[in-house]
C-alpha cells in the first residue's frame, strides 16, 4: 500500500532578540577622610614640672652663693642641706614625668645621700673640696642612671666616657633651656600676643613715670597730714633695710644663674631623651647623645699599633725594676720591718724616694693604660663585628709583661707606703700623712686589680668604681681631725713619742674637739704641756664664744 506523505513541518518562530542590559553606574568613591592633626607635644622646658623646677634651682644657684659653698661654706650644714634639696627637687621631678628608680640608681641615689653628710658630720677640713666635687659627679651619674642615658646598663670602661659627657657635653648643651622655660612661664601667665606686648609697653611707661609719680606724692604729702604720716612710715621702713644688702642680694641671685642653669640641662637632658617620644625628637634643641657602638668604633681606630711595639719596652721597664729591687732591696724593705737604715734619721729616710717612688707609680699607670688603648688586637674570626671596633683579644706577650709592670708597681706602692707608716709611727699623724696614706691605699687597689686584669680578662671597672667610692666615703664621714688628734695624744701619753703639738690641736684640727687637750691637761706627765693645754683651751672658749657663726656653717663637731 502506498505510503501517505508526511505533512510538513511548521516553521519555527524566530526567537525576540533580548534587550540589552542597562550598565550599572559607577560607585562614587567615598570621599578620604581628612586625618586628624596631632597636638603638638609640648617641649622639655615648657612643661609645669619644668617650669616649677626652674625656679626651684634658681632658689637653689642664690643659696650656692649666700651660703658660701664656694669655699667656706663647705665647712658646715649649708652644703649638706643644698646637695639633699637638690636630690629631693630631682627625684619630685622624676616621679612627676613618670621616670621610677631602678636597682642601679637606688644604689647611685644612696651614695648620692651619704656622700653629702660629711659637710654637716665633720667641719671644715682640707679635703672637703675633693668630697664636695665626688658629690656633684655622683649626682650627676645619678641622673643620668635614672633615665637611662649611659652608654651602657653595665658598668665598664666607659664609664670614663659617661663621666665627661654627662658632667660637660649635656648640662651645656641644653644650658640655655631655662632661659626658654622662664619666657615660657612669661607666656602662661600672659597669653596672647598683644596682651604680651600691652604688659611690656605698660611697663615701659610705668618706668617712664616714675619721676612724675614722684613729685604728685610729694605735692599730696603736702597737701595731707595722714598721707604725709603714711609716706613717711614707708620711707622709714625702706631705709631700715641696708641698701648694700639688697645689692648684695641681687647680685648672689644673678650670678646663681649659672648653677642653676647647669643643673637644669643636665637634669631635663637626660630627661628629654628619656621622653623623647611624648617630647617630640627636635634634634636641634634636643642633640643626639652618643651611643656606645659610635664610642667602640672611635676607640678601635685608635688600636693601630703592632703589639711588638710595646713588648719590648714593657720588658724593660719591668727588668729594671727587678734590678731595682735586687740591689736595693735591703734598703728599700727596712721598713717593711720596721727597722731604720743606719745613719739616716725618719725625716731623711721617708723623704728619700718617697716622691719618687709616687712618681714611678704615676708613670706606669699612665703608660699601661696608653699600652691597652693603641696595641693592635687580635681577632679569632668569631666575634661579633670583627673590624676596627671589636674589643678583640689583646696579645698574650702584652698581658705578660703588662702584668709584671703592674705587680712591680704593686710592690712599688707597698714599699712608699711602709716608709710613710714608719715616719708616722716616729712623728705622729697630719692630715697630710693621713690623706697620703688613704690616696696609696687607692692607688695600691688600683694596680693589684690591673694586676688581676692582666692574667685574666674581667670587668674591672665595677670593683675599682666601689673601692674608691668606699674609700672616698669612708674618709669623709670618718672624723679624720679626731683621729689624728686622739693619736698624737695616745702615742705621747704611752711614752712612745716626747713630744706632742699642743697649738695644733687646737688651730690645726678645728673638728678634733677639747677631748683630746683635756686628756693632756689632766694626764700629760709634762706641767709645761699640762699648762699649754690648759691655756690653749681658755683660748679656744673664748674664740669660740665671740666667733658667731651663721647656722649654715655650723657642724656637728662645731655646734653653736
Amino acid at each position: 500500500a502506498p505510503v501517505a506523505p508526511v505533512a510538513p513541518a511548521a516553521p519555527v518562530a524566530p526567537v525576540a532578540p533580548v534587550a540589552p542590559v542597562a550598565p550599572v553606574a559607577p560607585v562614587a568613591p567615598v570621599a578620604p577622610v581628612a586625618p586628624v592633626a596631632p597636638a603638638a607635644p609640648a617641649r622639655p622646658y615648657r612643661t609645669p614640672a619644668s617650669i616649677a623646677y626652674a625656679l626651684f634651682l634658681v632658689a637653689a644657684g642664690f643659696c650656692f652663693w649666700e651660703w658660701e659653698l664656694d669655699g667656706r661654706g663647705l665647712n658646715g650644714i649649708g652644703a649638706t642641706v643644698f646637695f639633699i634639696a637638690l636630690i629631693v627637687g630631682t627625684l619630685l621631678y622624676f616621679v612627676s614625668n613618670g621616670i621610677k628608680q631602678s636597682v642601679r640608681s637606688g644604689i647611685l641615689l644612696g651614695v648620692a645621700v651619704a656622700g653629702a653628710l660629711p659637710f654637716a658630720l665633720c667641719g671644715p677640713r682640707g679635703i672637703n673640696v675633693l668630697l664636695f666635687m665626688f658629690e656633684a659627679l655622683v649626682c650627676l651619674m645619678w641622673a643620668a642612671c635614672s633615665c637611662h642615658s649611659l652608654l651602657k646598663r653595665m658598668l665598664d670602661g666607659f664609664v670614663v666616657v659617661d663621666l665627661a659627657r654627662h658632667s660637660l657635653v649635656v648640662p651645656f648643651r641644653h644650658f640655655g633651656w631655662m632661659f626658654l622655660c622662664l619666657a615660657s612661664l612669661f607666656g602662661r601667665l600672659v597669653r596672647g600676643k598683644r596682651a604680651r606686648k600691652a604688659v611690656l609697653v605698660g611697663l615701659v611707661g610705668l618706668v617712664a613715670t616714675v619721676p612724675l609719680l614722684l613729685c604728685v606724692i610729694v605735692l599730696l604729702s603736702a597737701a595731707d597730714d595722714g598721707f604725709y604720716a603714711l609716706v613717711d612710715h614707708a620711707l622709714v621702713t625702706l631705709m631700715a633695710l641696708d641698701p648694700a644688702r639688697l645689692v648684695e642680694y641681687a647680685g648672689e641671685l644673678v650670678i646663681g644663674l649659672p648653677v642653676a642653669c647647669y643643673v637644669f640641662g643636665a637634669t631635663v637632658g637626660n630627661v628629654a631623651q628619656r621622653l623623647r617620644p611624648s617630647w617630640g625628637g627636635d634634634q636641634k634643641t634636643g642633640g643626639r647623645l652618643a651611643q656606645a657602638h659610635e664610642v667602640e668604633q672611635s676607640v678601635g681606630r685608635l688600636r693601630i699599633v703592632p703589639p711588638a711595639l710595646f713588648a719590648l719596652p714593657l720588658g724593660v721597664f719591668a727588668f729594671v725594676y727587678l734590678v731595682f729591687f735586687i740591689a736595693m732591696g735591703s734598703y728599700l724593705f727596712s721598713a717593711l720591718q720596721g727597722e731604720l737604715p743606719e745613719s739616716l734619721t725618719y725625716a731623711q729616710y721617708a723623704r728619700r724616694g718617697f716622691f719618687e717612688l709616687c712618681c714611678v707609680a704615676a708613670i706606669n699607670l699612665v703608660i699601661v693604660a696608653f699600652v691597652h688603648l693603641t696595641v693592635r688586637r687580635r681577632h679569632d674570626g668569631t666575634e661579633a663585628g670583627a673590624g676596627p671596633g671589636a674589643r678583640g683579644r689583646i696579645p698574650r706577650a702584652i698581658c705578660l709583661v703588662g702584668g709584671i709592670v703592674s705587680l712591680e708597681t704593686c710592690l712599688l706602692v707597698v714599699v712608699a707606703a711602709s716608709k710613710m707608716l714608719l715616719y708616722i709611727d716616729a712623728y705622729g699623724l697630719t692630715r697630710l700623712r693621713l690623706y697620703t696614706i688613704w690616696f696609696m691605699l687607692l692607688l695600691l687597689a688600683a694596680f693589684v686589680l690591673l694586676t688581676l686584669w692582666h692574667m685574666r680578662r674581667f670587668n674591672m671597672a665595677r670593683p675599682l668604681v666601689a673601692v674608691a667610692c668606699a674609700l672616698t666615703l669612708a674618709l669623709g664621714l670618718v672624723n679624720t681631725d679626731a683621729i689624728i688628734a686622739h693619736y698624737n695624744v695616745d702615742r705621747y701619753l704611752s711614752g712612745k713619742t716626747e713630744e706632742v703639738d699642743v697649738q695644733m690641736l687646737a688651730t690645726g684640727l678645728p673638728g678634733a674637739g677639747l677631748s683630746p687637750l683635756m686628756r693632756l691637761q689632766d694626764e700629760a706627765p709634762d706641767s709645761d704641756v699640762r699648762l699649754k693645754a690648759a691655756a690653749v683651751i681658755r683660748e679656744k672658749n673664748k674664740a669660740d664664744a665671740k666667733d658667731e657663726l651663721p647656722w649654715y656653717r655650723w657642724s656637728l663637731v662645731r655646734l653653736p
